[in-house]
């Protein structure tokens, strides 16, 4: 498109150079001037298409890093919270077993069913001074 209409603008000026009668060459401006602002015109559309699309792309492309950041440290505080309560788990088994407790399988279960880092850590608590494992999952 650009080359056509520098092409047409050459055509316009070798015509109006040519061009010896004023009114005549004033009616010609015209319609160049027409010419150049409807170029210019189109140049804004375009550029403001291009402007568009690029604001888009940037937009998609933060939403996703933000996501990305956002699933890593929901990933991470989640790792982090299982191994909580994994090493929490541990630490009643591993109480129970040193006091001599003797732990039922249901206990047992209950124990290996158990994600709440609260209870865990009151479970632990209890195993540490309970005289029997009733006295610790009650």
């Amino acid at each position: 498109m650009r080359k056509m209409l520098l092409g047409t603008l050459r055509t316009w000026r070798v015509v109006l150079l040519e061009c010896q009668d004023d009114e005549e060459r004033r009616a010609l401006m015209e319609q160049v001037q027409k010419l150049v602002e409807e170029y210019e015109n189109r140049l804004r559309e375009e550029a403001h298409l291009l402007g568009l699309n690029e604001g888009e792309r940037r937009g998609l492309d933060k939403g996703k890093k933000l996501g990305l950041d956002e699933g890593k440290k929901l990933g991470l505080d989640e790792g982090t919270r299982a191994g909580k309560v994994e090493e929490a788990r541990r630490a009643v088994e591993r109480v129970l077993r040193r006091r001599g407790l003797a732990v039922s399988e249901a206990q047992t279960a209950q124990l290996a069913d158990c994600h709440d880092l609260d209870a865990l850590e009151r479970w632990l608590d209890l195993a540490i001074t309970a005289a029997n494992a009733d006295d610790v999952f009650g």
